[in-house]
């Protein structure tokens, strides 16, 4: 879908000098996987910034806002608690994101990462919330978010844990596991029109859009491409009648979030441990995204880089556990839209962070986001996922040369998409607690990655291309 640029070309070239890392002893600075418009240390247009960062918005808002909609919903709340939620959910995803991308105090990856709510916390938290109560929601998340800053101090002694062949078999799996809920979106599942011919012709409008304007456009059109597909879906559904106006009308125009809104209470060790684990997968995410995109930008994925970019991932979890909401995490979907648009710079995070933080403080102004009809947002979505396990692929292509690497790649897929994939009744004997740890096919195939790479030798070889011998194995 996307060509790839030829060799020695990195595009534009930066206008921001030394990055971050200039500092750590290195003469050169690697050259960004892709040809981009914009590199990591450009300034960005004020109209531009404002533009390549609602792109970024609106690919993350849909389970950003979903999560605590869905966490509401389990816990029976209100809906003007639900509606507080929401928006403190925007405003420490916007504070995180900002703090990624500009960084402060040596906190932050300062890369183009936009942090959001990941969707697997939501069982766990929706039980533990209803059997330990509303407020012990707010200690887990707040815990998870210390726990994350934790591992960034130790992150230079579990280095080795993830080589490419371990970041590019979870950033695949990451890819995967998002595609079933970018065609969920495609169809309108969860809407009044799923099903209906309607949002099919939505979805797949926008996504031929998309894909043609990410092909024939060039420069900053091209950039914008994103834009351009959603606003062509967009007057579409309204012209079909599936635009729902309503939201627009009764939100408020400002409002502030409330510390602590469900309380705080302590859970059992039990519910404790089961949320800390998911926090462990959650860094692992982390890491391997920030990785990614440091590779991708053309900037080296450093201990200190990931490291800063842990630690504003955990302070993302502790502020938005304040402010009774959901975990925050590094979104790998917006991974896509770099690649897509090719802007690069880490401002893009800024103006995200900006944005998000508007729409948590003005209700109307997020409203009409949320206009956005469910089969547009499937049709951007769904390319998008897909790319993001393209990227995947694309990391791991140097490590296919040996047999060993084919047999952790082979054997972390397998397990984290099949058990993704396998009906709750198929597990039922196991623990509540071992079954929701299986089903979340990122900690399942993540950990069989570095399990596997500790645990075969680096000894086996593939035969070079054509020749059928016997491969020989030994030091």
């Amino acid at each position: 879908m996307l060509e790839e640029p030829p060799v020695g070309d990195v595009g534009h070239q930066g206008r921001g000098g030394r990055g971050p890392d200039a500092g750590e002893g290195r003469m050169t600075q690697p050259k960004p996987a892709l040809a981009f418009l914009y590199n990591l240390e450009d300034r960005l247009p004020i109209g531009r910034g404002v533009l390549y960062g609602m792109q970024h918005v609106i690919i993350m808002l849909p389970p950003t806002a979903l999560a605590p909609v869905l966490l509401s919903g389990g816990l029976h709340l209100s809906p003007s608690l639900t509606i507080s939620i929401v928006a403190a959910t925007l405003v420490a995803a916007g504070l995180a994101t900002l703090l990624q991308g500009n960084g402060a105090f040596g906190i932050g990856a300062r890369l183009p990462v936009v942090q959001g709510t990941e969707l697997y916390f939501l069982p766990p938290l929706i039980a533990i919330g209803l059997i330990s109560g509303t407020g012990s929601i707010a200690f887990c998340v707040m815990l998870g978010g210390v726990l994350v800053c934790l591992i960034s101090f130790f992150y230079r002694h579990i280095e080795k844990l993830f080589p490419p062949v371990v970041v590019g078999t979870i950033i695949t799996l990451i890819g995967v596991a998002l595609i079933p809920i970018g065609i969920e979106q495609f169809v309108g599942h969860g809407t009044p029109y799923f099903g209906t011919g309607k949002a099919f012709l939505v979805a797949s409008v926008t996504f031929v859009c998309m894909l043609a304007f990410s092909i024939v456009l060039r420069g900053f059109l091209r950039s914008i491409a994103i834009v351009l597909a959603i606003v062509i879906g967009y007057a579409l559904s309204v012209a079909l009648g599936i635009v729902d106006f309503g939201p627009i009308k009764e939100a408020a125009w400002f409002g502030l979030p409330h510390l602590l809104p469900l309380g705080f209470d302590v859970p059992s060790l039990t519910e404790i441990v089961l949320i800390m684990l998911l926090f462990v997968v959650a860094a692992v995410e982390t890491t391997g995204y920030v990785s990614a995109t440091s590779t991708l930008v053309g900037v080296e994925p450093s201990r200190k880089r990931i490291s800063s970019g842990l630690i504003a991932d955990g302070i993302g979890s502790v502020v938005s556990g304040a402010l009774g909401s959901t975990p925050m995490t590094a979104y790998a979907q917006n991974l896509g839209a770099l690649s897509m648009t090719r802007v690069a710079a880490r401002r893009i995070s800024v103006f995200a962070g900006g944005i998000l933080i508007l729409l948590g403080l003005v209700p109307k102004f997020g409203a009409v986001l949320g206009t956005i009809p469910t089969p547009v947002l499937g049709g951007v979505a769904l390319l998008l996922f897909g790319t993001v396990a393209g990227v995947g692929i694309k990391t791991l292509r140097p490590t296919l040369h040996t047999e060993r690497s084919t047999v952790i790649i082979a054997a972390s897929l397998s397990l984290g998409v099949g058990f993704a994939l396998v009906p709750g009744e198929g597990i039922a004997f196991m623990s509540t607690n071992i079954a929701l740890a299986l089903q979340t096919g990122v900690a399942v195939g993540g950990l069989a990655a570095v399990i596997l790479n500790l645990m075969i030798p680096e000894e086996r070889t593939s035969p070079p291309p054509g020749d059928t011998a016997e491969v020989v194995t030994g030091h």
